[in-house]
């Protein structure tokens, strides 16, 4: 009912929305006088949201539409804190954040240690990061547990101790992102944070990182993938596992290359 008179509010009597199959109900459809039609699975998600304003805004006043996320110095001082603890000072940092939700999204865990490996190897710092879920620790471990830090390299090891705002801080601190089809690839993406996301068997034109500094390496370029509204959520099986090491290395370095001449890393303050 609120959701509603909200919209009657906004819309002087009239709600829009997108037609979304899992909500093709009763409710959902007394709830919106206008059901713009399904843009298909080329569409990113944003621009599906986006096709709802014309009532409000015409699409071409919104011609470069970019999302975008932003962070309280409150949020930065504790997450910063919190790497000083483990002994940061302020260095630079690649932060990898392999984990998803459901395990099929990842990549397995010792390519992500041999990709951690080669750029401690490279001169490069690492920020290693997880959600609190024990199977999430457990991936950290198993990264740490193969890797040999030379006396240059540090690794530090935020795994569920950050808060989500704290997880965007130390994201948008960092020279370069890589992750999976998860959450904080998007918070990367919103913060148009320079990153390499690795991807499998998702819508990839509706899921994909929304930014222009995003590279995307898409398992299905090395294998053949289930089809998406197929997938057992529950199969722990890491359908990333086709990507090489070396096609991640070599774009992770190539992204590097570029930061380094650039300086475009430097986070917002």
């Amino acid at each position: 009912m609120a959701c509603r008179h909200h919209c009657q509010a906004l819309f002087k009597n009239a709600a829009s929305a997108f037609n979304c199959i899992k909500r093709d109900n009763a409710a959902w459809r007394w709830c919106h006088d206008f059901l713009n039609p399904d843009m298909g699975t080329t569409k990113h998600i944003v621009e599906t949201h986006l096709g709802i304003l014309p009532p409000l805004i015409r699409p071409e006043e919104l011609p470069h539409a970019k999302v975008r996320m932003s962070i309280s110095p409150d949020v930065r001082n504790s997450m910063e804190q919190k790497l000083r603890e483990q002994g940061w000072q302020g260095e630079n940092y690649v932060l990898l954040h392999p984990g998803a939700r459901w395990l099929f999204k990842c990549w397995e865990d010792g390519k992500n240690a041999a990709l951690v490996q080669l750029l401690l190897n490279h001169g490069h710092n690492v920020v290693l990061t997880a959600s609190p879920v024990p199977s999430r620790h457990d991936m950290i471990e198993a990264i740490l547990g193969r890797l040999k830090i030379p006396e240059s390299g540090k690794v530090w090891v935020l795994s569920g101790r950050l808060t989500l705002r704290e997880l965007a801080a130390a994201i948008d601190r960092a020279k370069l992102f890589i992750g999976v089809d998860s959450v904080p690839m998007h918070i990367a993406a919103a913060l148009d944070k320079p990153q390499i996301a690795l991807f499998g068997a998702t819508w990839l034109g509706i899921w994909h990182p929304y930014s222009l500094n995003a590279e995307v390496i898409w398992a299905g370029d090395y294998t053949d993938l289930p089809h998406p509204d197929s997938i057992n959520t529950n199969n722990p099986e890491r359908l990333l596992k086709a990507i090489p090491l070396e096609e991640v290395w070599n774009r992770v370095s190539a992204k590097l290359e570029k930061i380094d001449q650039t300086g475009t890393h430097a986070a917002i303050e």
